[in-house]
């Protein structure tokens, strides 16, 4: 009897311990990882002295480049005086490596806020450009962006005739057209006009260039951002940008927030259902990204933002985007208020933009969304970004107008959107660093996730041992016609 009673109480230890196993693995374990990694997120994801996303904060680890191509125009004649579509051909791309350095890092607000000064700086890639290509040498007919935005000011009446014909003899050549290299119409040039109409603050710069190399302004101004120290979902978001809390290009208090980060990393636990903000500087505004995909790289599972088409609609299809001038065709981003010229982002070869840009233009190629759309790639526990392709394309609006004795130049073009240049600034992880995520962050996940299914296996195994023995032993006792061990008799304290 005692041997028998021995029997089923070691098999009712062992159904306890598989049964807690089970428990544990299932709901105790699950807790703890979660705990570890909200541990480890809140040590390597918030921006502070030694953390990683710091450290890709202040300078990025993946090389960053700047790939852009240009519009030549053949047939600028045609266009200025017979209304002849533009024909372009396109000459590049031409690498830039970035270097991005932000000095006089300064943390306040009790470590929530950090604070410092942006030094952008493009460098020219001989190795990954081809051979035949010189940015140096490569002259190009484009349309001639400080006079298009003349006559700009001239249309929208905010200059008058004499003030026009003032400023066209100001100008170095006051064509509609001008010859450039590749190196001037990207990072800038200077002449009489350009230095004129920034002094009459009319333009931002007295340089002009499509985007600003080694700019003074953000030497300047302090930019400020969240450390997410107080709450991860924060970290990154901009406070202020070059100084500035908000700004006051647009159409209304939202228009002008400064939200989101500058997209080298979100918040961490990403959700597939939500969208991510971004501030993009070269666009002067946020913009959102919606998910798309899920995609990897080098076994690395990962997110793919991309813009959504209500972004780039005007304001009779989106009636909110009229905060940001949209009042043209749809696909364009107007950037005519901060840059005081008649410039429109677009995507390039006007992906998702209306049908009548792309065949007001002779010569370019139809557009692919593998090729020409922005999208970033993020992984959803840290919000890490490992792969980006910002994809935008300088279009100028070429306006016809009628003047006395043709004084603009513009009697006999078409009214369309003439294409600059489009970029491509991209980065990429490599299989080093995604390796070294994968060790850091999740190898000690896959270990707990590796010991949890072997507990549930363990304790599975023990309980079903466990009920076996149980029920062969119960069903022997019922045959041999021993009494249940619920019959048996039980002590009580008078018999001890």
């Amino acid at each position: 009897m005692a041997k028998r009673v021995c029997r089923y109480v070691c098999a009712f230890i062992f159904l306890i311990i598989g049964l807690a196993l089970i428990f544990l693995s299932l709901f105790l374990l699950p807790v703890l990882r979660d705990a570890f990694v909200n541990k480890s997120l809140h040590s390597d994801a918030v921006l502070k002295e030694g953390s990683v996303a710091f450290k890709e904060w202040k300078s990025p680890g993946s090389a960053v480049y700047y790939v852009i191509s240009v519009y030549n125009v053949t047939n600028a004649d045609n266009v200025m005086n017979t209304k002849a579509k533009p024909n372009v051909t396109e000459l590049g791309p031409y690498y830039y490596r970035e270097h991005k350095n932000k000095t006089n890092v300064t943390f306040t607000d009790n470590g929530k806020v950090v604070k410092y000064k942006l030094h952008d700086m493009y460098v020219f890639d001989r190795t990954k450009t081809a051979s035949h290509l010189d940015p140096d040498k490569d002259l190009i007919t484009c349309l001639n962006v400080p006079y298009m935005a003349v006559v700009d000011q001239y249309i929208k009446g905010k200059l008058n005739y004499v003030e026009l014909l003032g400023l066209k003899a100001l100008a170095k050549d006051p064509s509609v057209f001008i010859k450039h290299t590749v190196t001037e119409l990207v990072w800038g040039y200077q002449d009489s006009l350009t230095e004129f109409l920034h002094k009459d603050n009319k333009l931002p710069s007295s340089t002009f260039g499509l985007f600003a190399n080694d700019s003074s302004a953000d030497w300047t101004s302090y930019s400020s951002v969240r450390t997410g120290i107080d709450d991860l979902n924060s970290v990154g978001q901009f406070v202020s940008w070059r100084g500035k809390n908000s700004l006051s290009y647009w159409n209304g208090t939202y228009a002008n927030m400064i939200n989101g980060t500058d997209g080298t990393f979100f918040h961490p636990h990403l959700h597939n259902q939500e969208d991510v903000v971004v501030f993009v500087d070269s666009l002067y505004r946020s913009t959102n990204l919606t998910h798309q995909a899920n995609v990897s790289q080098y076994s690395i599972s990962l997110y793919r933002y991309v813009i959504p088409k209500w972004e780039l609609q005007n304001r009779t299809v989106y009636s909110a985007n009229s905060m940001w001038y949209a009042n043209w065709f749809w696909g364009l981003l107007n950037l005519s208020a901060p840059l005081s010229a008649p410039v429109f982002m677009s995507k390039p070869h006007f992906l998702d933009a209306d049908p009548e840009f792309l065949t007001n233009v002779t010569g370019m190629k139809n557009p692919e969304a593998e090729q020409d759309d922005t999208m970033m790639d993020a992984e959803p526990l840290t919000g890490f970004v490992f792969n980006v392709h910002k994809r935008l394309q300088v279009n100028v609006r070429l306006q016809q107008h009628s003047t006395t004795l043709n004084a603009l130049g513009v009697s006999n073009v078409r009214d369309t959107l003439v294409p600059v240049a489009y970029i491509d600034q991209t980065a990429s992880a490599n299989k080093t660093t995604c390796d070294e995520f994968r060790d850091k962050v999740y190898k000690p996940i896959e270990i707990v996730n590796d010991v949890r299914w072997g507990l549930v296996g363990l304790g599975g195994a023990m309980t079903a041992v466990s009920v076996i023995l149980l029920g062969y032993w119960m069903f022997r006792s019922r045959k041999r016609g021993y009494e249940p061990l619920s019959s048996l008799p039980r002590l009580s304290t008078q018999d001890v």
